[in-house]
């Protein structure tokens, strides 16, 4: 039976061929809940081919797996139109703190 490493492989081989979309249909079809590796390698290979809408998905991923690791917030730093998506997802989640 495959595990979560090997699931990890065939996101990571779409993922570098750019085949995003297939990989994204890969992770919600897995048997397994994917971990913050699967979301990982679809992140970097979205910053490789600059998919900006799978990127912003695959970082919520993350920051919802490990909250607390600063490396995924390093990691994400997808640039579209001066903005990362760390940012826009920041603002997102503290657009009730910013406003009071």
């Amino acid at each position: 039976m495959p595990q979560i490493d090997h699931y990890g492989c065939v996101v990571d081989f779409l993922g570098r061929a750019g085949l995003l979309d297939k990989a994204l249909s890969f992770i919600r079809k897995m048997p397994i809940e994917p971990d913050a590796v699967i979301w990982a390698a679809l992140l970097r290979a979205c910053r490789i081919y600059k998919n900006f809408e799978i990127a912003e998905l695959a970082h919520q991923r993350l920051i919802e797996l490990e909250p607390k690791n600063p490396a995924n917030f390093d990691s994400a730093r997808t640039k579209e139109k001066g903005k990362s998506v760390i940012w826009r997802v920041y603002q997102r989640r503290n657009k009730n703190k910013i406003n009071k």
